[in-house]
């Protein structure tokens, strides 16, 4: 399992209590008889859902501490992430997710 599964796991767990959370796949698969499925879209992010408190929508890219927006994350944020009244960030750990759910969002680094 790599860190960013490690990191989304944690993460989908550990803010049951806030916000009801879900891995958003995206990739290519084969099916047992070698069919090639497609799902989910490019940029799209790592972790979606909706706060518990007041049903908002939240999208989470959740990335390793040295991890970089690739170019179609960054296209996610900028046509939804900083358009829309959603909650949208870049977490690194449980803490920063629990933060950015909350409101408390004080990212200042480039993502």
């Amino acid at each position: 399992m790599n860190k960013e599964t490690i990191i989304q796991n944690k993460v989908i767990a550990g803010c049951a209590d806030i916000a009801f959370l879900w891995r958003y796949q995206v990739g290519e698969f084969y099916t047992m008889n070698a069919q090639r499925i497609t799902i989910g879209f490019e940029g799209a992010p790592d972790v979606w859902g909706f706060r518990k408190s007041d049903g908002k929508m939240i999208f989470l890219e959740l990335k390793t501490m040295t991890g970089k927006l690739r170019p179609k994350q960054k296209e996610f944020k900028e046509n939804v992430g900083d358009k829309f009244p959603v909650i949208y960030g870049v977490p690194r750990s449980l803490d920063e997710a629990r933060r950015i759910i909350n409101g408390n969002n004080n990212q200042q680094e480039e993502v």
